[in-house]
């Protein structure tokens, strides 16, 4: 869930479906948890991440904290992925 779900009375818009499809991109990248090594407890560490490296900069700013920080729109964060998509 985004951070603003958690907010009563909070602005619930496109963005805030941004940021669940960046959480979900993120979840399908991220190797499981029994194949990333030692936990040196930092989440998502680089040698966990299966994409590239575009891709994972489109999945942080997807689920940014600020809603105003994310894409504005689904069709902008599609957009931007397959740009970065091989």
């Amino acid at each position: 869930m985004a951070p603003e779900e958690f907010t009563r009375g909070s602005v619930i818009d496109a963005r805030t479906t941004v940021h669940a499809l960046g959480r979900t991109l993120h979840h399908l990248l991220d190797s499981p948890a029994g194949r990333r090594g030692p936990r040196d407890g930092r989440q998502g560490s680089s040698t966990a991440w299966r994409g590239t490296s575009e891709q994972r900069r489109i999945v942080e700013r997807a689920t940014r904290q600020a809603p105003a920080a994310r894409y504005p729109d689904v069709p902008a964060l599609v957009h931007a992925w397959r740009l970065a998509t091989p």
